[in-house]
């Protein structure tokens, strides 16, 4: 199985130590896997059902199933249960129009790591869908109601979000 996103490690003191994550279009599970080891508890989403029973396998493996609850949805329809989550992580995925609700699924307190392609990407790969590149400061703008903890390029090709939402 794929290994973790680097940027969860290199940035891990913005995670919460328990709670529930939202793992958000979590592919094969590779950010899941490593956020149940450090004993959150995921709710890992995807499109593919292929991916998530890799995600399965791998977690029974590593005898993690308890900590992983995997769902099939179709993230263009799927409701975000408001003020559930104490992360939520979203890698190399964009959907603009779940700004807002990915925003109100946080609980006060609540942290988004959000990295995903930035236009410069469309240099190196000129045939890029541009639809899933975000702009500069796109991301902060995105999320309004977030106290920003960091937002950089992380890479040449990847801009990263990481947010918390205020106490009321």
């Amino acid at each position: 199985l794929e290994q973790a996103e680097p940027v969860l490690a290199r940035h891990v003191q913005y995670l919460p130590a328990s709670g529930q994550v939202l793992d958000l279009a979590c592919g094969k599970g590779a950010n899941a896997l490593f956020l149940a080891q450090r004993g959150l508890d995921v709710l890992a989403l995807d499109g593919s059902a292929a991916g998530l029973k890799l995600l399965q396998k791998a977690a029974e493996e590593k005898n993690l199933q308890a900590r992983i609850q995997t769902r099939q949805a179709d993230l263009d329809h799927y409701v975000l249960p408001r003020a559930s989550f104490d992360l939520i992580v979203v890698i190399r995925y964009l959907n603009r129009p779940l700004f807002a609700s990915i925003e109100a699924a946080l609980k006060p307190g609540g942290v988004l790591y959000y990295q995903t392609f930035n236009t410069e990407i469309r240099h190196s790969r000129p045939g890029f869908n541009q639809d899933f590149t975000i702009e500069k400061d796109e991301l902060s703008n995105g999320f309004p109601g977030l106290e920003i903890q960091l937002s950089t390029t992380e890479s040449q090709h990847y801009s990263l979000l990481i947010g918390r939402k205020p106490f009321p």
